[in-house]
């Protein structure tokens, strides 16, 4: 009953924004969990009692290993409501450590082996025994607490400072692949001029009313009110939104002589109407000012409009290998990442098989223990069974996972055998494996099966 009073208290907290604050509440999701920079910030932490405050102080204070795993495990036996949201966000979400802050130096205080065996022990009932590798083990762990309290860990929130001023963005259902708008691709946008992320129609926002009025005086070019679509485009300017800028820049700037089927109402009318002017008052404080007048951009109107390029996307249909390229970008695959990259430096060294020429055994470990990982679907390496391994060379790994916002195929690209800098070399330096890098590859695993028949796994 404790438990559930809690959870409609601050289900209530992340609904409002208290008129006479300037705090906005957002549940925590995986993707702005890293948005957070201070315990402050978490609302599990301001309705905590006064045991997970001494414990979470204590944990601040001290640097202890030992001290800090029996620490840790105490924050999770208290079994509250706060305490598992405190550790669980903690445990069973990405955090990126490449941002140092309050957040992350607790984040690795917390990520501790003692943690998962104390999210296993008073959450799972002991559901996972010892002897799994400590990779597996926190995947395992990790996988099983999010589909267990996924809704728990949802209902847990944070404050932000300010409210996102950038209006309405489309909705995601209407936008279901973005890609980042260039010189290059623009030029194919010609089915449907609403097919920009920032604007929607019908219209939903200021921004959208505005660029309607222009659209419709566009059209009556037989009696066109130049006052009025120059009026509307410097109030266009002073919203002074990034979606504004990106409609500025767009037709103001990139090539619109080349703007194809229904991109021609705007074929050069922004740019002719105020747009590079609006752009210069508005966004780049008059940097423009001494080359407006020019029948052609000078080299340094140039490098400023191009370092001052706003990031804008349009939406595509997922039809293509390119288009779910673009999709598969958007998802968060880190934590996975991490574990796969972290299996396959584990069984690196080769010298515990018997050296280079055992390089099967590695392989078929990294394999086998990414295959064990309740959120793959499938793996596959670039290498037929029955060929052999180049060595020195390179292999390729590609893992179909599930992540909470979708499906992600990438290929994981190992070193098979480590060279010194200089030519000269001894065997024994050929004995580990090396990660080298990672991409999202759709349909590799297809394709490598093809190739070998069938024949593997």
């Amino acid at each position: 009953m404790k438990y559930i009073t809690t959870l409609i208290i601050t289900f209530i907290f992340c609904q409002l924004t208290f008129l006479g604050q300037k705090r906005k509440y957002e549940y925590i999701t995986d993707r702005n969990l890293n948005q957070i920079k201070s315990l402050e910030q978490l609302k599990s932490i301001e309705h905590a009692d006064g045991n997970l405050r001494t414990i979470i102080k204590k944990i601040q204070n001290t640097d202890n290993s030992s001290a800090l795993d029996s620490l840790v495990e105490e924050v999770v036996a208290l079994r509250t409501p706060e305490s598992f949201l405190f550790v669980a966000n903690y445990c069973c979400r990405y955090i990126d450590y490449s941002k140092p802050n309050e957040f992350t130096h607790m984040a690795r205080k917390i990520n501790r082996q003692a943690a998962y065996k104390a999210l296993n022990k008073y959450y799972l009932e002991n559901f996972y025994t010892a002897g799994f590798h400590p990779v597996l083990y926190h995947a395992l762990i990790y996988e099983s607490i999010r589909e267990k309290y996924k809704s728990k860990m949802d209902s847990s929130c944070f404050y932000i400072s300010q409210a996102n001023k950038n209006g309405i963005k489309k909705a995601e259902k209407d936008c279901f692949i973005k890609i980042q708008i260039n010189d290059q691709n623009i030029n194919f946008m010609y089915q449907n001029f609403y097919k920009f992320e920032f604007l929607n129609k019908p219209p939903q926002n200021r921004l959208d009313t505005l660029v309607n009025k222009i659209e419709n005086l566009v059209l009556k070019r037989r009696n066109m009110d130049t006052t009025s679509i120059k009026l509307t485009v410097d109030s266009i300017g002073q919203l002074k939104t990034q979606s504004a800028y990106c409609y500025l820049y767009t037709f103001s700037v990139r090539k619109p002589n080349e703007f194809k089927g229904d991109l021609n109402p705007m074929n050069g009318i922004i740019k002719r109407f105020g747009g590079l002017k609006a752009i210069n008052t508005y966004y780049l404080k008059g940097k423009l000012t001494n080359y407006l007048n020019k029948n052609k951009y000078d080299p340094i109107a140039e490098k400023i409009l191009k370092d001052n390029a706003p990031l804008c996307f349009f939406c595509a249909a997922d039809t293509t290998e390119e288009s779910q390229t673009y999709f598969m970008n958007k998802i968060d695959s880190r934590f996975q990442d991490e574990k796969i990259i972290e299996t396959i430096n584990y069984f690196s060294d080769l010298n515990r098989y018997g050296g280079f020429s055992h390089y099967q055994v590695a392989l078929d470990s990294i394999s086998e223990t990414i295959g064990q990982m309740s959120f793959v679907v499938d793996r596959k390496y670039n290498l037929c069974r029955e060929v052999p391994a180049k060595f020195p060379g390179e292999i390729t790994l590609g893992v179909l996972m599930n992540t909470s916002e979708g499906s992600v195929e990438k290929s994981y690209k190992i070193q098979l055998g480590i060279l010194p800098a200089g030519k000269k070399y001894k065997p024994e330096d050929l004995n580990y494996l090396k990660f080298i890098s990672s991409t999202i590859s759709p349909g590799f695993i297809k394709i490598q099966r093809k190739k070998c028949g069938d024949k593997d796994e």
